[in-house]
């Protein structure tokens, strides 16, 4: 329970980004720092990319192409203030057959920790839940409508489940992988890219053993979950080689929920380590338990 204690506490930061580099030449990538690319999972395994904070008119659209070029689906986790004025893209997120959640709102405002009711949350939710479901249109709300649960991120992340309305089926989704493409970037006088997506794609492939462990993919392996940004430019560099070399190292793509996940669950601690998931099954009841020690 300890254990559990300590990865909420840092659940509630903001994810991690991992150190930058990558260090495959066989990929065609620069040399730097010291990251390790593991051997993938044995066996088969599916892997979720999970996008947050669009639609963008911009990066959006980008994003969908090259997931339409490689025949790979995702999760999109979409804010509710950028969906006027968006609405034949978050169309197009549902006709090409990712997935949408819902990410509240906006980033900064009515979330977790920010002192707010539950009755304030659950407003933020509903209000663009009926966003999501204005813009896709009679049809298409009804294929959105029939995904096995509501997919819910809170911006920032979740120490807890999503305090949903009675009557909703719902999953709060952290990650297991952060990209890091929001981070801010500081460049070296050694660091050769002005836009570094190579950064990126090593926080996501690359494992990384000092000074701090930050694990790859790889480590997680199956049902491991990724975090972006679509509206993040970066990853359209970033995102082709993160699917390239994913799929050279046989994983599949899947849509959240993942199988298995309890409806009213939060089934990712952010932070855990890979082996915690050997271990541990995070339900409600254990976050709920957690949270309430001194």
């Amino acid at each position: 329970m300890r254990l559990i204690r300590y990865l909420l506490g840092l659940s509630v930061l903001l994810g991690l980004a991992a150190p930058l580099g990558i260090a495959d030449p066989q990929m065609g990538y620069a040399q730097v720092g010291a990251g390790v690319h593991v051997a993938p999972p044995e066996g088969p395994y599916t892997v979720y990319l999970t996008f947050d904070d669009g639609p963008s008119s911009t990066v959006t659209p980008q994003l969908l192409d090259i997931l339409a070029l490689y025949d790979v689906k995702a999760t999109f986790f979409l804010h509710g203030h950028r969906i006027e004025g968006n609405e034949k893209i978050v169309q197009r997120i549902i006709r090409e057959g990712h997935a949408i959640g819902n990410h509240l709102w906006m980033q900064d405002g009515v979330t977790v920790g920010s002192g707010v009711t539950d009755a304030q949350l659950t407003a933020s939710w509903q209000k663009t839940e009926d966003a999501i479901i204005k813009a896709l249109g009679p049809e298409l709300a009804e294929v959105y409508r029939l995904q096995p649960v509501h997919l819910i991120r809170q911006p920032g992340g979740s120490a807890r489940p999503f305090p949903v309305p009675p009557g909703i089926n719902a999953i709060t989704y952290n990650w297991h992988v952060s990209s890091g493409d929001s981070a801010p970037w500081n460049p070296g006088p050694d660091d050769p890219p002005e836009r570094p997506w190579n950064y990126v794609v090593g926080n996501v492939i690359l494992s990384w053993f000092g000074p701090n462990r930050y694990y790859s993919v790889y480590e997680y392996g199956d049902g491991a979950i990724i975090l972006m940004h679509d509206v993040a430019p970066v990853l359209v560099d970033a995102l082709p080689a993160i699917v390239k070399d994913l799929l050279a190292n046989h994983a599949s793509f899947g849509v959240l929920p993942r199988p298995g996940d309890a409806v009213g669950s939060m089934p990712v601690l952010i932070s855990a380590p890979p082996d915690y998931y050997q271990y541990h099954q995070i339900t409600p009841e254990a976050v709920s338990q957690a949270a309430a020690l001194p």
